[in-house]
């Protein structure tokens, strides 16, 4: 791909020598945030460089001043092509330099989140990566004030007995996935957190919350050897 190409495909909407609108970024996850996932974590696996020129190129556009919240999540095919499960997933609610956070939680969702055992060599042919660009944040009137399927919900309360502070989120996918309802979904984000008292009415309306969406792409690592023309780890 031509330096203009990936340029244009970062789409920052913003000019690269104004560092102080950032603020006003507009970003989109990209396929070649995904191809930089996969080199970094084949190159970990494998102790050889995948930094091809385009991927050198890829970072070399990212103004340095660009900042975004951002998820990283690993999926390993089940049984099906259409089926994959969570393998690893970890991210940042607060702003991280773009270029240089898509390949530290690259490695930190593949190899520690410890939720699950460092992702191997030999399943990384049967892997999908996904690319979650966090964007658009809003205050909500309410914990309700949202969309299922379109937006993340990121919460925060204290404890109505100890005043202990909780706090968790949810991707705008996740609801959208099993199925949940807007109280489904605060409920068990709620829990999420860490918090085991009651759920009434009146916490609920304690609850301070904000809204987000997610610039987000998924790439295979089919689609990614298509992509760079070769098969790094076919055979290993």
């Amino acid at each position: 791909m031509s330096v203009q190409g990936i340029e244009e495909n970062i789409r920052t909407g913003v000019s690269k020598g104004d560092p102080d609108e950032s603020e006003n970024l507009s970003l989109v996850a990209t396929p070649e945030m995904c191809i930089h996932a996969f080199n970094v974590v084949i190159h970990e696996l494998l102790q050889e460089d995948r930094k091809c020129n385009d991927d050198s190129i890829f970072l070399d556009v990212i103004p340095a001043h660009v900042e975004c919240p951002l998820f990283i999540t690993w999926e390993k095919k089940h049984v099906s092509e259409k089926d994959f499960r969570l393998r690893g997933c970890i991210g940042t609610l607060a702003p991280r330099q773009l270029s240089a956070a898509l390949g530290d939680y690259a490695l930190t969702s593949a190899f520690r989140d410890h939720r699950f055992n460092p992702i191997s060599t030999e399943e990384v042919q049967h892997l999908r990566v996904g690319i979650s660009l966090l964007v658009d944040y809003e205050t909500c009137n309410d914990c309700f004030d949202w969309h299922v399927g379109i937006h993340g919900i990121l919460i925060k309360f204290n404890c109505p007995v100890t005043q202990n502070c909780f706090n968790a989120t949810f991707l705008p996918e996740i609801s959208k996935q099993q199925n949940w309802t807007k109280t489904q979904t605060v409920e068990a984000l709620i829990r999420k957190s860490g918090y085991e008292g009651s759920i009434t009415n009146t916490f609920l309306l304690d609850i301070e919350c904000t809204r987000y969406k997610s610039s987000k792409h998924h790439m295979k690592y089919d689609e990614y050897v298509k992509m760079v023309g070769e098969d790094p780890v076919g055979g290993k």
